[in-house]
């Protein structure tokens, strides 16, 4: 046997160089992921900062309303935080207990800028006094409102009379602490049940968290891109559309399942070679593309 002509081995090489680049495109393709996480993390980890709740946040933006309330941001003090503060007890207010209400709506005055002096409105029955507490110092600034509402809760908490706040600033408040509160379970949630079905479908005890990572760095790129698109263009970002897109980002991995799932019987029969050991055979489109993050022909 004599040794390989330099045809042979010039024929070989340019094969050679070809699997070496099948071999690094599937790091090439999670280095680059890497790096999109790696940008887009921060970035959403500021979305709930830049949220809107008010009621017209979910109206179109030809709305009249919408548009009075772009009338009110650029008046200094234009939107009013509404509270109404109600003092009951259900034997009846003694004058210990009206005493205590003017002390502690005076308190609320000197502390904050009002519209009015709040003035008590008693009930027909006596059970209960009725104070409305408004201030434009908030402005349009949710954080300010917040400390606002959460200012006047405490000082009108304790004492063994029972104080409620509520108003429309009041509702605000509580309706972004509710939607910020479920972004959590929300996500909890989705990933459990992907995860139960994903091993149910699988029987694998590895392969399903590829999707799972998918659906992470899915949602974490979203979120960057809409902080990204809230900074550039000024789009509204309401609670509600956040954690709609929250639940919405684990279904990304769908056609990486499907693809994952087809491909494993034509990877077995198909391991001589570096390419086939990274391109999924995926039927949800005929053409060639990426598919998991590998590249198919």
């Amino acid at each position: 046997m004599g040794a390989p002509s330099s045809t042979t081995v010039a024929t070989a090489a340019p094969g050679q160089q070809r699997r070496r680049r099948w071999r690094a495109l599937p790091w090439a393709v999670l280095v680059l992921w890497v790096a999109v996480v790696a940008l887009a993390g921060p970035l959403a980890g500021k979305l709930a900062d830049v949220q809107q709740n008010r009621a017209v946040d979910y109206l179109p933006v030809s709305a009249d309303s919408t548009q009075v309330a772009k009338v009110q941001d650029a008046l200094p003090g234009g939107e009013a935080t509404d509270l109404v503060v109600v003092y009951h007890r259900d034997g009846g207010l003694t004058a210990a207990d009206r005493s205590k209400a003017r002390t502690q709506t005076a308190e609320i005055a000197r502390a904050h800028e009002l519209t009015r002096p709040p003035t008590g409105i008693p009930s027909k029955d006596g059970t209960t006094l009725m104070y409305a507490v408004s201030s434009t110092q908030p402005g349009q600034d949710d954080a300010a409102r917040n400390a606002f509402v959460d200012d006047v809760r405490k000082v009108t908490s304790g004492g063994g009379l029972t104080a409620e706040v509520g108003g429309a600033g009041a509702l605000n408040t509580d309706m972004k602490e509710v939607y910020s509160s479920l972004d959590g379970p929300l996500l909890y949630t989705t990933v459990a049940v992907v995860a139960v079905l994903l091993i149910l479908i699988y029987r694998s005890p590895l392969l399903w968290l590829l999707p799972l990572v998918v659906a992470g760095v899915a949602d974490v790129t979203a979120m960057g891109v809409v902080y990204g698109l809230h900074k550039s263009f000024d789009i509204t970002v309401t609670g509600q559309s956040q954690g709609v897109m929250t639940i919405l980002a684990p279904r990304s991995p769908r056609a990486c399942s499907r693809c994952s799932a087809r491909s494993r019987p034509s990877s077995r029969r198909t391991t001589g070679t570096a390419r086939t050991r990274w391109a999924g055979r995926c039927s949800s489109s005929p053409r060639s593309g990426w598919c998991c993050g590998g590249w198919r022909r």
